[in-house]
């Protein structure tokens, strides 16, 4: 039979990782807000909707044409007949479009 050693406890500190929050963590969204479009500027979604064409690039183009004219300012505008996925930091925006185009503005 072995003898038994007894090996000295080093005392925890405590100091164990704290684990993040995992909880999802929804926007604060103001503006008009429907099943198809988040907007924070009422007259954005307006030139969105008045300047949609079949093809993307030539809303893009209309409605950022008009974007400067009515409203001054400095815009991004992305049309897509796919889904974007996107990360933006502006209190001016809207997203908006039809059933096959969506059109995202945002104030720079």
């Amino acid at each position: 039979m072995l003898p038994s050693i007894c090996l000295p406890t080093i005392p925890s500190c405590g100091c164990r990782r704290n684990k993040r929050d995992t909880a999802a963590r929804l926007p604060i969204i103001q503006g008009n807000t429907t099943k198809d479009s988040l907007c924070s500027n009422n007259a954005i979604r307006e030139i969105i909707l008045k300047n949609i064409k079949p093809d993307p690039t030539k809303s893009k183009a209309a409605i950022h044409s008009e974007m400067k004219s009515k409203l001054g300012g400095n815009y991004v505008v992305t049309c897509s007949n796919e889904l974007v996925s996107f990360i933006a930091d502006a209190s001016n925006y809207c997203v908006d479009g039809n059933d096959t185009q969506t059109c995202y503005v945002f104030e720079i």
